[in-house]
């Protein structure tokens, strides 16, 4: 994927989450997530916070879902990152709070292969979330009422 597709994916992956009713992102430190910077700065619809660490992040989201009552989306692209969410994913979904994450990993075909931070994110969190999209192509997204 050129540099130019990753910024239109980003692009797509943030109109999503607000037309999804994601008013708030909480964006981790990470190296791969420039695209992502870059979208969420290129817009006004979601208030943007930075975390470094993602296990902090995940429950900062959570406490401004209590208090504002509206989706909030954590975002980490480092692949083995994600493991540090589920404390707070298994928290969310037995409070039913609207949580939304976006995950990143390297592409499927570093599966299996030992590639530095890549961890095979599908049923990740197990049954403590309502679904999750396994993309890697922007065709792929799923529509805003699919993830609200």
């Amino acid at each position: 994927m050129s540099v130019g597709d990753n910024r239109a994916y980003a692009r797509s992956v943030v109109s999503l989450l607000a037309a999804s009713g994601v008013s708030e992102a909480v964006l981790c430190a990470g190296n791969r997530n420039a695209a992502l910077l870059e979208a969420f700065a290129s817009q006004n619809r979601i208030k943007v916070f930075s975390h470094f660490s993602e296990s902090s992040a995940v429950f900062f989201a959570l406490g401004r879902i209590k208090l504002h009552g509206h989706p909030v989306a954590v975002v980490t692209t480092s692949g083995t990152a994600a493991c540090e969410l589920l404390a707070g994913v298994c928290e969310a979904f037995y409070e039913e709070l609207p949580l939304q994450l976006v995950t990143a990993d390297l592409p499927s075909r570093f599966r299996g292969k030992g590639a530095p931070q890549g961890i095979d994110q599908r049923e990740l969190f197990g049954g403590h979330v309502r679904g999750f999209w396994d993309i890697e192509k922007a065709e792929e997204l799923p529509l805003p009422e699919e993830i609200s």
